[in-house]
């Protein structure tokens, strides 16, 4: 059955979205996203995870009302999540790419199953969670930046899609945070990358500046509306004019250095 959301729900998701785009700080994003996302979806709370190939966490943030009780179980949630019903469904679906989409715990497991589990158990029936959606938004190609979508009541397949359509700005605002926070590449005054970097063509600047701010290539693609390999391509081009190999050696060709006593 095709779902479709009310004009209040499309009301609330534009102005959570104008909120969003409205300032390109970091504070601002997870104020967004740790605190109104949650009153906007109508569940318990909202984490932002960043996790390894192995879905082991990296790191997590949630609001400060939650921050707490979920820093006091993080041990247990860390020893039970292969348990975690997301986890091995994803794992099973799809295991180092990233996975699009917004998926529920109950896509895998009935709601008696999940209550079984040891990390619910252990940890989530005392964070108000017993049901959970998942969406991944890849930044950096190794880690996994995620949103844990948290509830006591089952979710509904309206908020599945409220879900979908706010990660598609999460993406966006982020990627806006990243750049606004990533310096300006600096080059020595009348040195030869100097006079490099004047003479690149603004395709080939906009694709060095996206390599000096660590984006992963399929994103930069995305960005410049371009293929793969045309990206390559010019990846190449920009390896030949600054000799260098790798995008290690390109990134320490332009890193400002440290000013000494």
């Amino acid at each position: 059955m095709e779902v479709r959301l009310s004009h209040s729900q499309w009301s609330r998701l534009n102005r959570f979205a104008l909120d969003l785009h409205a300032d390109s700080s970091r504070d601002h994003f997870f104020e967004c996203c740790l605190e109104e996302l949650p009153r906007l979806l109508g569940i318990s709370w909202v984490g932002y995870n960043e996790m390894d190939e192995e879905y082991r966490f990296v790191s997590f943030r949630v609001s400060e009302a939650y921050q707490n009780r979920v820093a006091e179980l993080a041990e247990h949630m860390e020893h039970t999540i292969s348990s975690n019903a997301l986890v091995k469904g994803l794992r099973l679906q799809q295991r180092d790419a990233p996975m699009p989409g917004v998926h529920l715990a109950t896509d895998f497991l009935s709601e008696r199953q999940l209550k079984e589990l040891p990390i619910y158990r252990e940890a989530y029936r005392h964070v108000d969670t017993v049901h959970q959606m998942y969406a991944e938004m890849h930044f950096t190609p190794d880690v996994r930046s995620c949103l844990t979508l948290n509830c006591v009541h089952p979710m509904k397949e309206d908020q599945r899609l409220m879900t979908a359509l706010v990660v598609e700005h999460l993406v966006v605002a982020f990627r806006n945070v990243m750049r606004r926070e990533a310096p300006l590449p600096w080059f020595p005054s009348g040195s030869r990358s100097d006079e490099l970097h004047q003479s690149l063509s603004p395709r080939l600047q906009e694709t060095l500046g996206h390599l000096l701010n660590g984006l992963p290539r399929k994103l930069i693609a995305d960005e410049m509306g371009i293929s793969i390999h045309t990206l390559n391509d010019y990846v190449r081009e920009l390896y030949s004019k600054f000799d260098v190999h790798s995008h290690a050696e390109l990134i320490s060709k332009f890193r400002r250095p440290e000013s000494g006593a």
